[in-house]
């Protein structure tokens, strides 16, 4: 891997050559403690500062169901929100189609959706994660009218 740094004097960059490994321990060599108080600091103030954008955003999924935030990355969202909700009814299990399925099938069938959609949050460019999530959207598709509790 190759790193250049340029300082005010030099035309060129200066090349520095280090391997992946040195690149890792550099960087987990313990910090000194003001520099770590400083981040710290910084991180705190951020959140104070975002505290009023947190409402708004909470203020927009109470009347719209999603937030101007969640819309930056919406298929995230939607995988995150639907798979806890599967999972739900998979816990509670009161109905179940009524087209052959048995009620273990169902909530088979329903782990099945839920671990497709959280595939592609956990290990979203896999091609395992996207043959997962492919099985679980036909599942979504086909009992998308059957999932009510």
């Amino acid at each position: 891997m190759h790193l250049a740094f340029w300082t005010k004097d030099d035309a060129e960059p200066e090349q520095v050559h280090w391997s992946m490994d040195e690149l890792f321990y550099d960087l987990m060599q313990p910090k000194p403690w003001y520099k770590e108080t400083w981040w710290w600091l910084c991180r705190k103030v951020r959140a104070i500062r975002s505290i009023p954008r947190r409402i708004g955003w909470f203020w927009q999924r109470g009347r719209r169901g999603y937030s101007d935030a969640d819309t930056w990355s919406f298929d995230h969202y939607l995988s995150v929100v639907i798979a806890g909700g599967v999972r739900q009814l998979a816990e509670r299990n009161f109905s179940y189609p009524c087209d052959g399925i048995t009620a273990e099938e169902w909530k088979e069938v329903l782990h099945k959706i839920a671990d497709g959609l959280e595939s592609t949050v956990t290990h979203p460019y896999t091609d395992s994660a996207y043959e997962q999530w492919e099985e679980s959207m036909d599942l979504f598709r086909r009992y998308y009218f059957d999932l009510w509790d």
